[in-house]
Parts: C-alpha cells; structure tokens; sequence
C-alpha cells in the first residue's frame, strides 16, 4: 500500500499512518450514516416516521370538536349541565378487527374521552353490539350514522367509532361526534379521522386506501348472518374448506376453529341479535356433510409475502345455491408458515355450479331463491323530499311519501340505514351537486362501489316545463325549492340531463347493475293546489313536455307529462306513492289484483297495478283529475323486485306499526322513562319517537334537579332554619325531603321565642365569620345554645393576635423596637387584654428617655445610644466623623472614615 512513497524520518511515516487510519474512519463513518439516513428515508415513506400517540391524537381531536359545538349555539342553552355523552365504542364482533385490538382501541378512546378535561358525563353504551353490523361496514360517513344515533340515544352528546381495515397492521378510526341540537335531532356535527399502526396504537399517514379487509371470523360472522333467514328450515350446516394452497401450514385447523367460533357466537353467544331473531341449524364439519345445507369455504393466498386470504363463502341447500359472498381477510402470519399460493384450482367435481336465467345470463342463485341475491349486490336508495318551496306552493306530503319509501325498502328489502341517504328541500344548485350537470358528474356516482350496484333514486316534488322562453319548449324540469316556476329554463333542474347523467353513469360503472328513477311529480305546471305560476295558465299553449326514457334506466313517473300528481287528503299521502307502496309489499304479484303470483314483481305488473289503483283513488277524491303512473325504459317482462318467503305484506306492516304506536303511547301515559330506551332499539318504524325523546330529556332534566335539591335538602336539615327551609319549600321543583323538611320546619317554631333570636343571632354571626360578630354573639345572646363555641373563636383570635404581636418584641430592647412594640400593644382589643410585657417595655422606655443626653440626641441616634458600647458623647471626634459619613451617604466618605478610625 505504501509503495512508491518515501519517509525521510519514522516520524513522518507515523504521522502518514495515522492520516490513512483516520480517513478510513471517517468513510466507515460516512458509510453507516448513508446506511441510517437511507433506513430513515424509507421508514419515513412507510409513514412510520413521525408517529403521534392515539390516545392522545383521539383525545385532542374530540376536545377540538366537541368545543366547536359548543361554541356554534347549536346546543339548547336550556340544557341540563354537565352535558352526557353517549361512547359507542367499537362493537363487539367487528369483522373488521380482532377482538384484542377492538378492546385495546376501545380502552384508549374512552380513557381518552374521559380525561379530556371537559365537563360532560360520559356513558359507555351497553348495547353496541347492536349496531356492528351497521356500524362495521359502512363506508359513507357521519350522516348515516347519524340517522342510526338518533334512533337510538337521547343524550346530548353522542360518540360512534368505526373501524375499517385498509392494511393488515392498520385501522383507520372514524370517530363521529353528534351534538343534540334545540329541535331534538343531532346537527353541528364533526367527524374525525385517522390511521393507526395496530402493532403499536400510533397514528400514521400516507396509508394506501383499501377498506375492504376483515378478520377471517368477522367474514364468516357475516356470511352467517346474511343466509341465516334463509336457513330456518334446514336440518343441519356442514362447514366444508376447501384449500387453494401448496404446503402443510397451521391455517388448515385454524380455518375450521375460526368458523366453529363464530358459528357459536352467533347462534347462542352474545351477538346472536345479529340474526334479529332467526337460527341457525346445528352445525357440522369436514367434507361428508349429510342432509341439510353446506357452507364451502374456497381460501387462497394473493401474495405469498402478505397475510390476506382470498375468501370465497358459498351456502348451497336442496333447493340450488342460496348465496355466493367473497371477502380479502386478514390472519395471523404464523397460521400461514409454509403456506405458498396453489399452482392449480379447484377440481371440477368440488366446484358448484349456479343455473341461468330466462335470459341466458348466468346468475349466482337459483330462481327459487332469488330473494337472496338481492341481498349479496350492493344496494342504494337516495331519497328526496322537497316541501317548502319559496315561489310556489308547498308540496304538502312530501315528507311523509319519503318516509313511506324509506320504510318500504328497509323493511321489505332490508336496506340497512347504510344504504339508504335521504334529502330535504334542496336547491337547484344543491341538486346539481348531487344529481350531476350537463357534462359534469355529481356526488351521487361515488356512492357506486361495483358495477352490480342497484341505484333507486325517488323524487318528491314539484316537477314542470317552461313556461316562458322558447314557446316550443318540450323539456320536463324538476324544481329546486328556490326554482322560479316562470324561468325554469334558467332556474330548473332538467330531467333529460339528469337521465343522460344516468345513461352515462350506468353505462360506463354499472354493466352488470339497475338504476331505477322514481317520480312523485307532475310536469304539466299544476299542482293539487293549482297553477304553479300565478297569473299564468298551465295549459295556455305550447306542446306537452317529453318524458325521455332511456335504455337501462327503469323511469317510474306519477302520471303522464300533460296531468296532476294528486295527493289524498284522507291517507295524508300522495296517490301514487301510496300505490307504489302497496305494489311493492306484494299486492302487485297477487293474482286477485292481476300477478302471477309467482313471487316476482314485473314491469307490466307494477304499471297494471299502479294505473288501476291510481285510476280508482282519483275518482273518489279528485274527480276532476286524470293520472295515469307509467314505467319506461326497460320490457314488460323485466323482474324489478323479488318478493321473499317471509317479506310482510302491507296489512301486517300496518299492525306492526299501530302496536309500535300503542306501546309508545303506554310509555308515555305511564311516564316510564326507563322504557324508553329499549323501545327505541327494537323499534322498526318508531312512531311519536320525537315525543319520547323530549319526554326522557324532561325526564332526565328533571333527575338533574332532583339530585340538586336533594343535595340542598340535606343540608338544610342539618343546618337550616325554618325561613330557610320555607323558602325551599316554596320554590322548589321536585321537592326532595319534603316531609322530613315539613317536620323539621315544624319542630324549629315550635321553640320559644328566645331560641329562635339566639338561632338567628348565631346564624348571623356565622354568616359574617368575623371575630366581631363572634363577640356580639358571645355579648348579647339570649339562649346562648352556641356560647362555648362562639367564645372559643373569640379566644382564637385573641392567641393569634397575641402571638403576632409578642414576636415584635425587640430582642436587643431598642428603643425604636420598644416603640413598635407598645404601638402594637394598642391595636389590641380591649377584650383580649395586655400585652404579656406590657410593663417591661414601657420601664424600658422610661428608663432610655431619662438619661442625660437623650433630649439632644438626634431622632436616628436614639436606637444606636441605647447600645451601652455605642454610648459617646457629642465632642466625640470619631462620633462626628461618623455623623458626617452617615449625612452625605456617598461610599467614598464611609472608605475614608474607617480609614482615619480602623
């Protein structure tokens, strides 16, 4: 290495050696700082960098938004204080987390609602595993967890968390916050939310957006639940895996431990609500299953380096395929050692086939349980009810026909409240934002998920064409509730672009989907009240408006383009929904009303139903008017719903709801606000919920005041006189301890008249605290119930005053100190007597003032002559130095002076 160089001494060639030595340091050195900084660099783009703890993130972010509410006067201000809140943490059985990591999440989110400081009460709701289904999927956010709180909970806070699963080793935590406003329904509400690294409970960024994973026993909890109805008359389960995988890996006995688990915790364990009463048959397992039904199980592993498993759950009974769900689920990277990713599929003879439709079109089920496939496609109901318009009369049951809808689809089809969104009195600009514009998209096509999603869009209000403008104009408008009904050309939603948006949206996301456009809405500019426009005439000229259907968008409208949607005053309800209602609660397929009954509703038997229902109703209220409902778009033939075995007919929907109505009103006539609660959890349709609402906020105000005067009642029993106790008496609400007070307030006047002055003259004295109204006490009392005791705080007073004035004392016996002393002496009270050494500090005193050369001597000399070493007289020269110094102040004249006197 060192050749070719020359050293003239050894000494040069050790410092040479030392050189080399320190910059082949200095580039290991350079070396393992790349190493840190490259390791850093990757662990920052990981988003593990920077990591913010959970609880204390949650706990920040709650007081953030729960002070924002506080501060937007939203909340009554009549409130009872301090507030509750309602905690629905994360439910039991989430599919989408283990059960460790739900109730780590839980501990830390509560812990951190409970210490964050504000003055609010905290309730952790005991029945959240109701909601998990509902809770546990959702995707769309704060508002339909909204609608599900406020038919739950009355509290003036609410708190929902959910849990979704974007990564194996993260969840990302959405936190709804919910603030009861003055009209009794939830508004100013926040929603936060953030990614936390499982492993570690901390808070992470830039996490790929999945949302789809689960648990593998939170997929077979949902695949249970789904068929459980469809199980009911099947005699056993056989649990049948099946394996897409090379290798001998634990996952093989974990998959049937795993299923047996959740089988049990459905069927007699606490989320058995999850089956909302149905059961499910006794269970078997391995590949020969007997008679009965079979759950197969395909499992195979996407990415031989990731712990997710690509489930497929198919149900077959004798009757064919009942149902085909598929999840990507997240396990245990340890159940999968020596797992690999199969190189071939399933044999044939394992494979289950599913027959086709009339059409030709494969299907996953079998015609006799098509019911079911309804539920395995994802499913979207988008209300609209627009009422109260600014320029035209209002449309009057607006709210009620959405309601009938709303309850209509949740409970004949099952759409959970996930599924369903609902709007109110929106504006032109609000239904471009949702609807989509000429060209441009609205919000309403990111709620479609998978290309076999069913869209029902219904619409409740005033519908009409232009009456100015082009007199030609054919185009039919939907009216915001600010739309001017004179310029809709201007102001008005237009139905053909909305059906292009449709047409565009099931063409390019929905191949293999339906999207049904329902119209409670009339187009020939009248209302039931009249003409739209005043002073302008619905049918003075130009042509008729032109409903435009389009291929593969089912249009189902009130009446034709030139009549009247009529409403019926009797049913508080509008004719034709309250048609369509009756139609898809089966009445429609009977065969006394014109269907084949075959458990199928078609095209053709939804217009024949609606027309002849319609037709029939107009004549008895509104004679005058002519409606004809037509559905456009698709064939007669088309099946638009599937009735199931056990779907409620309208009839009995109705009774569910009258006795929901009398047992409301049992509530509320018993006043039995602990029955409150548990009606609101289990009811369907929840009539005069918003009375038994207010009527537990009343209950539970009055509950905070009873506990307040309680409070104070105990306290006057103790201490109260009989004036104190009659004005409690008198002004008081609930009245706790009303007849102990009574007794007690008859015993104290009962006293004689000088008990009564001596109780009143101790009150005062205590009152003011003081040792002057002690003493008055002590002076004047009559009884004198309390002299012992208003003496000893007289005595009190006098030690301690004592005590601070002896400490004055001047050790040195000063003749200054002495002063200060004996000026501290007369601050004394009389009645706390002299001072200890009263008599000594004034001998001294006499005795300083009698010497010779105190009258000469100047005021600041007395304290120094007392000294007997300081004692000097005037023609002292060293004392007039010193006099000097001590005159003038200055250091110099001080340096000088001990100087000449050392």
């Amino acid at each position: 290495m060192f050749a070719g160089t020359h050293f003239s001494t050894a000494a040069s060639r050790e410092r040479y050696c030392l050189r080399f030595v320190m910059l082949r340091l200095c580039a290991a050195l350079l070396l393992v700082s790349g190493f840190v900084l490259t390791a850093d660099r990757a662990l920052a783009q990981s988003g593990l960098s920077e990591r913010a703890d959970f609880a204390e993130r949650a706990r920040s972010a709650v007081n953030g938004g729960i002070a924002g509410i506080l501060t937007s006067d939203c909340i009554d201000p009549n409130t009872p204080r301090p507030y509750d809140l309602t905690y629905l943490g994360l439910p039991a059985g989430d599919p989408n987390l283990s059960e460790s990591n739900r109730r780590r999440l839980n501990e830390h989110l509560e812990n951190a609602i409970r210490t964050s400081g504000l003055a609010i009460n905290v309730n952790a709701a005991e029945n959240a595993s109701v909601v998990a289904p509902v809770l546990a999927r959702t995707e769309e956010g704060s508002r339909s967890i909204e609608r599900l709180v406020n038919r739950l909970y009355a509290s003036t806070f609410a708190i929902a968390v959910q849990a979704l699963r974007p990564a194996p080793d993260v969840a990302h935590i959405r936190i709804s916050i919910f603030a009861r406003g003055t009209d009794g329904s939830y508004g100013c509400n926040r929603t936060i939310g953030m990614d936390v690294h499982l492993p570690t409970l901390h808070v992470i960024d830039d996490v790929p957006r999945r949302d789809d994973l689960v648990e593998l026993d939170g997929a077979y909890r949902l695949a249970l639940a789904a068929v459980a109805p469809k199980l009911i008359e099947a005699e056993t389960l056989t649990f049948r895996p099946r394996f897409g995988l090379d290798g001998q890996c634990v996952l093989r006995q974990r998959a049937t431990d795993a299923f047996t688990s959740a089988y049990f915790e459905l069927k007699e364990g606490e989320l058995a609500s999850w089956l909302d009463g149905a059961r499910l048959p006794p269970l078997k397992t391995g590949a020969e299953g007997g008679a009965g039904s079979v759950m197969t199980v395909d499992f195979d592993l996407l990415e031989p380096d990731k712990p997710i498993l690509d489930l497929t759950i198919a149900v077959e009974t004798e009757a064919g395929l009942v149902a085909r769900r598929q999840f990507e689920a997240v396990v245990d990277p340890a159940d999968l050692v020596g797992c690999a990713p199969g190189a071939g599929g399933y044999a044939e003879a394992n494979t289950v086939s599913a027959p086709a439709n009339e059409a030709g079109v494969d299907t996953i089920v079998s015609e006799s349980s098509a019911a079911t496939a309804e539920e395995a496609r994802p499913r979207k109901l988008v209300i609209i009810a627009n009422r109260d318009y600014r320029y035209a009369e209002p449309v009057r049951y607006a709210q009620n026909d959405a309601a009938a809808i709303e309850k209509l689809y949740a409970e004949q089809f099952g759409y959970a409240p996930t599924e369903i969104d609902r709007y109110e009195d929106l504006t032109k600009a609000e239904l471009d934002y949702l609807l989509g514009t000429d060209g441009q998209p609205g919000i309403i096509e990111n709620l479609i998920k998978r290309g076999d999603t069913e869209l029902t869009i219904y619409f409740a209000g005033h519908g009409s064409r232009a009456f100015l403008g082009n007199a030609r104009e054919t185009t039919p408008y939907l009216l915001g509730v600010d739309s001017r009904a004179d310029r809709l050309d201007l102001t008005g939603y237009s139905l053909d672009v909305l059906m292009e948006r449709l047409t565009a949206l099931r063409n390019d996301k929905l191949p293999d989907g339906q999207i049904t456009l329902i119209l409670e809405s009339c187009f020939s500019g009248q209302s039931n009240e009249g003409d739209l426009v005043t002073g302008v005439s619905a049918t003075a000229g130009g042509p008729a408006p032109v409903l435009r259907a389009t291929d593969g968008v089912v249009l189902i409208a009130a009446a034709l383009p030139d009549e009247v949607a009529v409403w019926d005053n009797e049913y508080r309800q509008s004719l034709f929904t309250d048609a369509y209602v009756s139609a898809l609660y089966g009445e429609a397929d009977q065969e006394r009303f014109g269907g084949d009954g075959d458990g199928a509703i078609t095209v053709g038997e939804l217009e024949s139903f609606l027309q002849m229902r319609v037709s029939r109703r107009i004549t008895q209220v509104r004679p005058e008017f002519r409606q004809t409902p037509q559905v456009a778009g698709v064939g007669p033939n088309v099946v638009l719903a599937n009735l199931s075995e056990d779907s409620l007919g309208r009839d009995e929907a109705v009774e569910r709801e009258h006795f929901e109505r009398l047992t409301a009103r049992e509530i509320l006539s018993a006043k039995n606000s602990a029955g409150v609660q548990p009606y609101l959890r289990n009811c369907i349709y929840c009539p005069l919920k918003e009375d038994l609402l207010g009527f537990l906020q009343e209950e539970r105000s009055r509950e905070a005041i009873r506990r307040a005067e309680e409070r104070h009642a105990r306290q006057l029993l103790k201490t109260g006189t009989a004036l104190d106790i009659g004005g409690y008496l008198d002004r008081c609400e609930v009245c706790a301890e009303r007849a102990a007070l009574e007794a007690r307030m008859e015993e104290l006047e009962s006293q004689d008249l000088s008990a009564l002055e001596d109780e009143a003259l101790w009150a005062k004295a205590v009152s003011a605290d003081s040792v002057d109204g002690y003493l008055f006490y002590v002076n004047n009392c009559t009884a004198c119930s309390q002299r012992e005791t208003g003496q000893a705080k007289v005595d009190g007073f006098c030690q301690k005053m004592s005590d601070s004035v002896e400490a004055q004392f001047p050790p040195d016996k000063s003749y200054d100190g002495l002063l200060r002393y004996l000026a501290s002496c007369n601050d004394v009270p009389g009645f706390c007597g002299k001072c200890a050494r009263l008599d000594e500090a004034q001998a001294l005193v006499t005795e300083i003032e009698s010497r010779p050369d105190f009258s000469d001597a100047p005021a600041d000399q007395v304290a120094v002559a007392t000294r007997p070493e300081a004692q000097q007289s005037e023609a002292n020269p060293e004392w007039l130095a010193y006099q000097r110094a001590v005159a003038r102040g200055e250091w110099r004249d001080y340096q000088n002076f001990l100087t000449q006197y050392p």
